[in-house]
């Protein structure tokens, strides 16, 4: 039933009156830029994960965001110091630079990916300083992180959920071993 006075039909309750939404322009989201390395020992054909910090009893490859401004490379040599306690000691061999989309194909994210051989790193016994805004439960998550070297296939294996990681995977030097 319609009423003379409310243009609506009787039965429904009245909108509250908001002013009308200003046309804001949506935030544009920054896509994400990470950085990832494979460390891979060639004699014995292991490659080095770390325990994740999210997934309890998960392992995943060294990786981090890229800073603005920071070179893929030099990110990469700075995330593998700082997640696995390694400083390289040669130059990455690089896997390939990924792109990753959403559903609606829109780019969200680029992955920079690196592989260098073990024998070109150098164990870090104690992990470099977290910048100064950071929380004493951030360093201890930081340094809860374990390195633990898996063969090829348990490292495809680990990264079946991470797209990048994987994809990383089978384009190194350990999976053309293994064809």
């Amino acid at each position: 039933m319609l009423s003379t006075s409310n243009p609506r039909p009787t039965g429904f309750p009245m909108a509250e009156s908001n002013p009308p939404m200003a046309d804001k322009p949506k935030k544009k989201k920054p896509i994400r830029q990470a950085v990832g390395v494979v460390v891979g020992d060639p004699a014995t054909g292991r490659i080095l994960m770390l325990t994740s910090r999210k997934r309890q009893g998960a392992l995943v490859l060294p990786r981090g965001e890229r800073a603005e401004g920071e070179e893929a490379e030099a990110a990469a040599l700075r995330i593998l110091q700082e997640e696995g306690s390694m400083q390289a000691t040669g130059l990455l061999n690089r896997l390939g630079t990924y792109i990753e989309a959403n559903k609606r194909g829109k780019t969200i994210a680029h992955h920079w990916m690196y592989e260098i051989p073990y024998t070109r790193t150098t164990i870090i016994t104690k992990r470099p300083p977290l910048p100064s805004s950071s929380s004493s439960s951030q360093e201890e998550e930081i340094n809860e992180r374990t390195r633990v070297w898996v063969t090829f296939e348990q490292a495809l294996e680990a990264t079946m959920d991470r797209p990048m990681s994987r994809l990383a995977l089978t384009n190194s030097s350990f999976a053309k071993r293994r064809q």
